[in-house]
């Protein structure tokens, strides 16, 4: 059913038809009327009524729902029936009601019984209009604030999304893609205790365990990267921080790798100091790295042996001697959209260059062993909205893409991916490099 009516006044009418006792509006704190009845007498008699239920969500915006007999505080009307609404009415008081469309949809409550009539709104254009004022501002150098990148994620139509996202990575970035590769040079026994990390000496589960490795294994594996094409070269210790003997066998051996091979050096090496992070830079080592992993406001529940403002004085402590940064996090560990965006912002305060992107693969053992994997719309959701905030970063695909299907991380590739981790990846199945590059350049980059 369409209705087309234009505004005439401060009052929002709604037929109620003769054959049903059911439908659904919304007041912005208007004047409301279905028929002749105004607000205050709808709100005195609908409780009254054997039929009719009224329903607040909150101060601001009530819901009026007349169905069936039931509770409805105790049932959920779904999200997107409320935010259609919520749209419908937004553009009514702006008398935009050419943007307005509305069809009658059935929805059924199976085991509640509650058959209502809704109103469901479909603002297609406005959705368009919003991602394209957004995208056009993010290509003339402007930001996307964080209510924006929140109502972004909502949009049910993700393709409008995804070719955006796709349109700032190719007008910002080159078709060269960025590979890195890393060596887990020391493995295991590690007294934090991050949920997720299969390193940790407080999980029982089956980690490869050895100290530093030597600068001759380290200088293999380099070479051999080297010789694949790859650009970059870290080493990745366990633990809190490298320190002592062990950090001055480290600048040695990126000394060796500095002299015998064209790659570029970056480091992962846990909450250094200031001083160890100025002998890195001094040993060849040009970028630091250093995971944010997750939300601030979720940091607390994943790992309680070191915060995450630790992790950001090391991030800032590097820049100041002079480092690029490498700083992005997992996602997957039960965190919501709205934290992966907070993630993405605290990210852009920092400055990061590469933000690597790891979706958790759980491992056994571990508290997240048993938590449910992320949908690749969520997946290619949560990449899309890191290219609208980080548009001149590079998005590095990192450890658990290999459990996503091959069509998703090529979509991925599209829409935001232009760098990825190729090779070993700790403690987590990789992709090897010859099927990266095969994917990559399908996508369209030059290695």
């Amino acid at each position: 059913m369409i209705q087309k009516f234009s505004i005439t006044s401060d009052h929002i009418r709604f037929r109620r038809w003769s054959r049903n006792r059911y439908a659904a509006f919304y007041s912005l704190g208007r004047c409301v009327n279905i028929g002749t009845l105004s607000k205050s007498v709808i709100e005195a008699s609908l409780r009254k009524q054997r039929h009719f239920s009224l329903y607040y969500t909150n101060k601001e915006y009530s819901t009026f729902l007349i169905g069936s007999e039931v509770d409805l505080e105790e049932s959920d009307i779904g999200f997107w029936e409320k935010e259609y609404l919520l749209i419908l009415l937004e553009n009514i008081s702006a008398k935009r009601d050419n943007y307005v469309k509305f069809n009658l949809h059935l929805i059924t409550k199976s085991g509640i019984g509650i058959i209502i009539y809704l109103f469901r709104i479909f603002i297609y254009k406005n959705y368009t209009n919003m991602v394209s004022q957004i995208k056009k501002r993010i290509l003339a150098g402007g930001q996307i604030e964080f209510s924006e990148a929140l109502k972004l994620v909502r949009i049910e139509n993700k393709e409008l999304l995804y070719e955006a996202a796709e349109e700032i990575t190719h007008f910002f970035h080159t078709e060269k893609f960025d590979t890195c590769s890393i060596i887990n040079a020391r493995s295991g026994r590690c007294p934090e205790d991050c949920k997720w990390c299969a390193q940790s000496v407080h999980y029982q589960t089956n980690i490869k365990v050895y100290d530093l490795v030597s600068p001759e294994v380290s200088l293999e594996h380099a070479l051999w990267n080297q010789k694949k094409g790859v650009k970059r070269f870290s080493l990745v210790t366990s633990g809190r921080r490298v320190t002592g003997n062990s950090m001055s066998e480290i600048c040695k051996i990126y000394n060796l790798l500095s002299k015998k091979t064209d790659m570029f050096l970056c480091a992962s090496l846990g909450l250094l100091s200031k001083e160890n992070l100025s002998a890195l830079k001094a040993s060849g080592v040009s970028r630091y790295h250093c995971n944010l992993e997750t939300a601030p406001s979720y940091f607390g529940k994943l790992c309680s042996t070191h915060t995450q403002e630790e992790k950001i004085k090391t991030i800032k402590d590097a820049q100041e001697v002079g480092l690029e940064i490498c700083s992005g996090g997992i996602i997957g560990m039960g965190e919501s959209m709205e934290q992966r965006i907070e993630l993405a912002f605290k990210l852009k305060e920092l400055n990061v260059c590469s933000i690597p992107i790891n979706i958790l693969q759980p491992i056994s053992g571990t508290p997240l062993e048993n938590i449910c994997g992320l949908s690749d719309d969520e997946i290619l959701t949560t990449i899309a909205i890191f290219r609208f905030i980080h548009p001149k970063s590079y998005l590095r695909f990192a450890g658990g893409r290999a459990q996503i299907s091959e069509s998703i991380q090529l979509r991925a590739l599209k829409i935001g991916i232009n760098a990825a981790i190729v090779g070993d990846m700790l403690t987590t199945v990789s992709s090897k490099i010859d099927e990266d590059y095969k994917l990559i350049k399908k996508a369209g980059y030059e290695l």
